[in-house]
C-alpha cells in the first residue's frame, strides 16, 4: 500500500525577518526561522544600529566601521545557519523599529527576534525592541 504525503503540521513562511545581535538568542532565533521557512522562501538576517545617520562628518567614518562590523557578524551569522539567506544591516532608533521598517519594506510573514535572557523571565515577556518590532507590524 503507498503512502500518502501529509501536509506540513506547521505553515511554512515564504519570506522571514530576523533580528541578529550576535548573541545566542539571535542565533536560536535564525534558527528556528530556518525550519519555518518554506523551502523556496527567504530568509533575512537583520542587524540593527541603534543611531541614524549622523550629522557630523567626522563621524560617518564610525557608522562605515559600525555597518562593516554589523556585515561581518551577519556573514559569521549566516554560514551557521543557512548560506543562502540575505544579510542587512540598517540603522533606526531602536533595534525594534528598524526591524518593523524593514518588514514593512519588504512585506515579510514572520519576524523573528531572540530571547534577550536565558533565565525564564527573559524567555517568557516580551522586551522593548520585540515589543517595538512587533506593535503593529504588517506580520
Amino acid at each position: 500500500m503507498a503512502s500518502t504525503p501529509t501536509a506540513s503540521p506547521v505553515p511554512l513562511f515564504r519570506n522571514i525577518i530576523v533580528g541578529v545581535d550576535g548573541g545566542p538568542g539571535g542565533r536560536d532565533a535564525a534558527a528556528l526561522a530556518h525550519r519555518l521557512m518554506d523551502p523556496a522562501g527567504t530568509l533575512t538576517l537583520v542587524h540593527v544600529h541603534v543611531g541614524e545617520v549622523p550629522l557630523v562628518p567626522y563621524a560617518m567614518s564610525w557608522d562605515a566601521a559600525e555597518r562593516d562590523a554589523a556585515l561581518r557578524l551577519l556573514d559569521r551569522e549566516r554560514a551557521h545557519i543557512d548560506p543562502a539567506a540575505e544579510v542587512v544591516a540598517t540603522a533606526a532608533p531602536s533595534p525594534g523599529e528598524g526591524l518593523h521598517r524593514l518588514a514593512e519594506r519588504r512585506a515579510a510573514d514572520l519576524i523573528f527576534v531572540g530571547s534577550c535572557s536565558r533565565t525564564l523571565m527573559g524567555r517568557v515577556l516580551v522586551g522593548d525592541d520585540a515589543r517595538s518590532a512587533l506593535n503593529g507590524a504588517p506580520c
